[in-house]
């Protein structure tokens, strides 16, 4: 009788060994972290892909001659010739998710300046209805939400100046409205501070309000990134 207890005990420990071993292993292989290289620079990601560790650097030297400016009256083409080179960006970009694939960060600082630019955190589980929070460009003008890294074009048109509202810190409502054909609209509503990059307050009792609203009527989104890397992320020739 003693024996078969023992017997018993030893079964029981060794089923609890090979359990505790089997839970072990699947835990260790959904926490099992790779390494791998994307677009977004160097990618850190679990395998039940609830993490993701985005790292991307980025460097922009600038040359001009005879100057540097975008002449925007006639005094401005007989200002005195200066040549330039200097590091016109230098940026650390770090983002992916937590949690969940939908829950979303992303912070941008520039080395060369030591500034904070952007800081936010999303949650985009429904394409139709999305949340931010933080700090970033303003979703007014496209041509300024377009990072400087995906544009046409060396810089920014003339005409970008005086419609740009840049980076603000507050909240955001946004999403998709995947209609068919015509019926596709992107919208965003945002209430920010409307003080500008690094202002955490309001220098009076009022805030900025910016609602966009913009029609895909060729039924297509549009994202806010340069045209050729657009067509080609739909997979049509250029």
């Amino acid at each position: 009788m003693r024996k078969c207890v023992v017997i018993s005990s030893l079964s029981c420990i060794a089923l609890f060994m090979t359990l505790s071993h089997n839970s072990f292993s699947q835990d260790s292989a959904k926490t099992a972290v790779s390494l791998r290289h994307g677009r977004k620079g160097f990618e850190l990601l679990t395998a039940d892909n609830n993490y993701l560790l985005q790292i991307q650097g980025r460097l922009q030297f600038r040359f001009a001659t005879p100057d540097d400016q975008n002449p925007v009256t006639f005094d401005d083409f007989h200002d005195e010739h200066q040549r330039i080179f200097k590091i016109n960006r230098a940026r650390l970009k770090v983002g992916g998710h937590a949690f969940r694939p939908w829950i979303k960060y992303y912070w941008e600082y520039e080395l060369a300046q030591t500034n904070l630019l952007d800081f936010k955190a999303m949650i985009e589980r429904y394409p139709w209805l999305s949340f931010k929070v933080g700090q970033w460009k303003t979703d007014y003008n496209r041509e300024r939400v377009i990072s400087s890294g995906q544009q046409q074009m060396v810089d920014r048109s003339i005409i970008n100046r005086p419609f740009t509202l840049d980076r603000q810190q507050g909240v955001s409502v946004y999403g998709h409205i995947n209609g068919s054909g015509v019926a596709d609209f992107n919208y965003w509503v945002s209430v920010l501070t409307g003080n500008g990059r690094g202002a955490s307050t309001s220098d009076d009792k009022d805030i900025m309000y910016v609602t966009r609203v913009q029609w895909n009527f060729t039924g297509m989104e549009l994202g806010m990134e340069g045209l050729t890397r657009n067509i080609m992320k739909k997979g049509q020739a250029p």
